[in-house]
């Protein structure tokens, strides 16, 4: 009967890791008997089956241990999620699609080879550190949270009403209610019309108003047991989730996995209901933006008639996976790139120091990041941003081929640590502070370190000198 328990509590993540199994064959069968694959890109099919022999291996790994009840199992999930974006979906939908029939632009056939091999070199690499990391990561120090507050309420209400005042004199239509209604103005326009430090001091004002509502909420829940008091908390977050201040909607995903792991914690016995309800709001949200950008609903009157007007297919979802989760095609560009540059591997160190927040200060105008210089090359030096640099690439620029997955494995490596430190935190304060960094550290595991810690090193400075700040008032009150 406890073996039945066991295999029943187990069904869902054996269901998961099957569907990912199976379809990791589909990909590899559909590969493997498209005839309209272009020379370059013949050898996709090795993909989806690296992902059968090595993702297999994290899959039994995570289903033979009580996998919730170790460190860094957020972390192999989002990885093992990722690489099936990468290594299956996209190769079965862009065979489907007929994606892989060009090269498309800055891509040329050797590099498509390389960033097969690239590709797959980097999985088998990085499958093998997960289980090497998962394996001597320790079990988790449940029950640390306390769900107080680190630092003094009050220096918090402080900072909030001067990111207030910023917020009026500066950055009025800084965020929009993204649920109600389309207008003519592009949300990355305003969103990019602020100065760094105005933009950082209104969005971390924010930031500290969701934790004293949710701080609230909790202490009232606590002292009363009133259910109407964890609804207030999720009001709170919904709220959040549905302020954009962007058209990135990578942001909004950081908001909710942050929530999802601070929520659950503070109010454990409505766990199943804080997912739900999150996750709804979310994917509402999330699913709107992407209709707004891909569907360019800003040129229309309503959703509606931006999805009737669109002509948006299986091609299109392919390329925007390609581009979001690193695929084939922008590994590709960015290999075709590094094949024309010759940097010293001192670079990598500016670009560190170039994105870390207060001291990218210090080097402004003195040089371009590698992420800029690569943005330069393909508009013709008409701009910095907008196209992205997998970590796979920039090992290969910097470390050579055989050493290029080390960049991606000392990504792993970081959200691995990160977690565990999130799981010893007992303030809810630096936990949620903490929780948007390792959801993003995350979800960045296949981009170039630098330029996740471009908002990392923000999130961590700006937030723990608040809280560092706050928390000294608090000791000195205490010791009064």
């Amino acid at each position: 009967m406890y073996g039945l328990r066991v295999n029943i509590r187990r069904l869902p993540q054996t269901v998961l890791h099957t569907i990912l199994l199976i379809t990791a064959f589909v990909s590899a069968i559909s590969c493997s008997f498209n005839n309209r694959i272009c020379q370059g890109f013949e050898f996709i099919v090795i993909l989806p089956l690296v992902f059968i022999v090595f993702g297999f291996l994290v899959l039994w790994q995570l289903s033979r241990c009580e996998a919730s009840r170790r460190n860094g199992v957020i972390t192999v999930y989002i990885f093992v999620l990722l690489q099936w974006l990468r290594l299956v979906f996209l190769p079965l939908f862009g065979s489907l699609s007929g994606y892989f029939e060009t090269y498309g632009f800055n891509v040329t056939e050797k590099a498509a080879y390389y960033s097969i091999f690239l590709i797959a070199w980097e999985a088998i690499v990085t499958f093998l550190f997960c289980i090497i990391v998962f394996n001597n990561s320790g079990h988790k120090n449940d029950g640390c949270m306390e769900g107080d507050l680190s630092g003094n309420r009050w220096v918090y209400f402080g900072f909030i009403l001067l990111a207030l005042v910023f917020f009026i004199r500066f950055g009025k239509n800084r965020f929009k209610f993204f649920l109600i209604g389309l207008s003519n103005e592009r949300l990355s326009s305003v969103a990019d019309s602020n100065s760094s430090a105005i933009s950082a001091i209104i969005d971390y004002g924010l930031l500290f108003l969701v934790v004293l509502i949710i701080w609230w909420c909790h202490k009232k829940y606590i002292d009363s047991g009133k259910k109407r008091y964890v609804y207030y908390a999720l009001v709170c977050a919904g709220i959040r989730l549905c302020l954009i201040s962007s058209e990135g909607r990578m942001s909004q995903v950081y908001l909710l996995g942050a929530f999802l792991l601070l929520l659950p914690q503070l109010f454990p016995e409505y766990k199943s209901q804080i997912i739900r309800y999150i996750a709804l709001i979310s994917i509402a949200v999330i699913g709107l933006m992407t209709i707004y950008k891909v569907f360019a609903a800003f040129l229309y009157d309503s959703y509606i008639d931006a999805v009737k007007a669109s002509s948006f297919g299986l091609l299109d979802m392919t390329t925007q996976i390609d581009i979001y989760f690193y695929g084939v095609k922008t590994v590709a560009r960015n290999i075709d790139y590094c094949n024309q540059s010759n940097f010293s591997i001192f670079h990598s160190l500016f670009d560190f120091f170039r994105n870390t927040f207060g001291i990218h200060y210090l080097f402004k105008g003195s040089d371009y990041t590698t992420l800029e210089y690569y943005n330069l090359y393909l508009y013709s030096g008409l701009s910095t941003s907008g196209h992205l640099f997998s970590s796979i690439a920039y090992g290969y620029l910097y470390l050579g081929l055989i050493l290029s997955p080390l960049a991606t494995c000392f990504n792993m490596a970081v959200s691995f640590w990160t977690e565990k430190k999130l799981c010893a935190i007992r303030h809810m304060d630096i936990y949620y502070i903490v929780s948007v960094m390792f959801v993003r550290l995350s979800f960045s595991i296949f981009s170039n370190f630098s330029q996740s810690w471009n908002v990392v090193s923000r999130t961590l400075i700006i937030g723990m000198t608040v809280i560092g700040l706050s928390a000294l008032f608090k000791r000195r009150a205490r010791n009064s």
